[in-house]
């Protein structure tokens, strides 16, 4: 058995001043069984809610990165990916940004 994922949502400045992105969403998400058919993704809001849902979930909990645009450009966001390791994530923003990414929850 596989340890359970805990979770983890946090936002990391980005401290390249070049780049169009402000920083770095990480959203823990569940996928769950459609009732109508297929399945849909949703994102964990606090503790209470992943502990509640993640009897429900179809697989283990995995992280999603999001890139936040700067304030003024045309979309607010975009997903870059998604990952079942925290730690893949945190290291993915770290190449991205170039600069150490601390969480407490690892």
């Amino acid at each position: 058995m596989k340890p359970l994922n805990n979770l983890c949502n946090a936002y990391i400045v980005n401290t390249n001043p070049l780049s169009h992105y402000a920083g770095f969403k990480i959203t823990t998400c569940l996928e769950f069984a459609d009732p109508d058919g297929g399945t849909f993704i949703d994102d964990v809001k606090n503790g209470e809610e992943y502990l509640d849902l993640l009897g429900e979930a179809l697989d283990d909990p995995f992280y999603r990165v999001t890139a936040v645009y700067q304030e003024g450009h045309l979309r607010g966001s975009r997903t870059l990916s998604d990952f079942y390791d925290i730690k893949e994530a945190v290291k993915f923003i770290e190449e991205l940004t170039g600069s150490l990414v601390d969480l407490y929850s690892l």
